[in-house]
């Protein structure tokens, strides 16, 4: 999100137009994991969710060291309940 009267550069008109194609996608994705799954799919379902979750990070820009880092950080913080 940019600052009110923040001025637009070509690289973030890029990386602006970029994120929105991204969201569109995730927003299909995610329509068709729950078709996948009205249609009892539960493969599909999985290989959609991959794809889908593949493409948040890369749009958050999450590196595969924090999204290792993430399952084991709330383990952690379940087993000290």
């Amino acid at each position: 999100m940019r600052r009110p009267g923040a001025r637009m550069t070509k690289l973030s008109l890029v990386a602006d137009v970029a994120d929105d194609g991204r969201r569109r996608l995730l927003k299909e994705i995610a329509g068709l994991i729950a078709k996948a799954r009205s249609l009892n799919l539960p493969d599909s379902v999985f290989l959609l969710n991959m794809s889908y979750l593949d493409l948040q990070t890369k749009t958050h820009n999450i590196n595969d060291k924090e999204l290792e880092a993430f399952p084991k950080a709330v383990r952690s913080s379940i087993e000290r309940r």
